[in-house]
């Protein structure tokens, strides 16, 4: 399960796993309204690093989203 093993998957960051980004993130993602989506990667300074939201940025680093998460039956993100 990708989402309670988040922290796992972080890049790089300057400053210590922050649980309400990877909250955000995974909010965005099984969102399936476009506007609600961008809403939450806007009020949290989530920007895109890929337009599929496998690579996004905040101030304090990077984060990668896998794929098979964005991309399944229950969950097709489709940005």
């Amino acid at each position: 399960m990708f989402w309670p093993s988040a922290d796992t998957n972080r890049v790089s960051s300057p400053t210590p796993w922050r649980r309400e980004i990877w909250e955000a993130l995974r909010e965005a993602a099984e969102s399936e309204d476009l506007g609600r989506k961008q809403r939450i990667l806007d009020v949290n300074n989530i920007r895109l690093g890929n337009r599929d939201m496998t690579i996004c940025y905040d101030d304090s680093g990077t984060f990668i989203l896998h794929v098979c998460i964005l991309y399944d039956d229950e969950h097709d993100v489709g940005l």
